[in-house]
């Protein structure tokens, strides 16, 4: 920021040490607000100015050259956050692993790896929440480990559209942490009195290792009657909220045949015998 004052040319001096030592952000209110964050640094003028400007490694390195080791912690956190690597935020955790504090470090390691193993992430949350748990952003960390963790099931039919000599393979991708698939089937019927007139179950064993393991598998369907199929997917605990999809099963294919004159000869045929059906409009 223009203008800003360096952190580390203040503290060069042994009166401007002096004077922050003495004198701190509540005596210059209400010009200046404090935040609850300031109260690490014991709400003094050099947080002040390192926070607003950025200043994030001056401010560790002093508080690292002091005995206040919750400030430093805490200073490290407000560096790391900005710059830094998986490896320097270990480092700095080998450090201040003893405090309380030292939560901040470790919810910055959880976002430096993001995206790896998400076993290596539950495993480091589960440690980081034994050994700091009273720290103010562990929600943070109880949210992440939800979301790796939470059952889940994705599912597609290779094509929409199906005929009724074809077996039907319903493809479960990204199951998650469920002990098993039930799959409902029900053919639209709108004269009916439920508004289906046929209904299929099925049921699938997942054999998953852990909470957090996502694999791929897969259901065969069979092959369906003609008619229009509401596919309905839930765990069989009701841990996942039921997922639905159509499936059209259908013999007819229309056909069309480029005429001289700009227009086109469309017939409809069986797709499965690929002979005309009369009548077809």
């Amino acid at each position: 920021q223009f203008g800003a004052p360096r952190v580390d040319s203040l503290l060069a001096s042994n009166d401007a040490r002096e004077y922050i030592k003495n004198n701190g952000a509540p005596a210059y209110k209400p010009l200046i607000e404090q935040e609850n964050g300031s109260r690490y640094f014991g709400d003094n003028l050099i947080s002040l100015i390192a926070i607003h400007t950025g200043q994030y490694r001056a401010l560790y390195d002093y508080y690292a050259s002091t005995a206040d080791r919750k400030a430093a912690c805490v200073a490290a956190g407000l560096w790391m956050k900005n710059e830094g690597t998986l490896q320097q935020t270990d480092s700095l955790i080998n450090i201040y692993g003893d405090l309380p504090e030292c939560g901040a470090l470790a919810k910055l390691k959880l976002d430096r790896m993001y995206g790896e193993d998400p076993g290596k992430q539950v495993e480091w949350i589960d440690e980081a929440l034994r050994r700091w748990p009273g720290w103010r952003e562990n929600n943070a960390l109880r949210n992440r480990r939800n979301s790796l963790t939470c059952p889940n099931i994705d599912f597609r039919v290779r094509r929409q559209t199906v005929t009724t000599d074809k077996d039907v393979t319903l493809h479960l991708n990204e199951v998650r942490n469920v002990k098993g698939v039930k799959v409902t089937l029900k053919r639209v019927n709108k004269k009916a009195k439920t508004g289906f007139d046929m209904v299929r179950n099925y049921e699938k064993t997942i054999r998953i290792s852990n909470e957090y393991e996502e694999i791929n598998d897969s259901l065969s369907l069979g092959r369906l009657p003609l008619g229009t199929w509401k596919i309905t997917v839930a765990d069989t605990e009701g841990k996942t909220k039921a997922d639905n999809a159509e499936l059209y099963v259908s013999d007819l294919m229309p056909v069309y045949i480029p005429l001289n004159d700009n227009s086109a000869y469309i017939a409809v045929v069986n797709a499965v015998t690929g002979h005309p059906v009369p009548g077809a409009t």
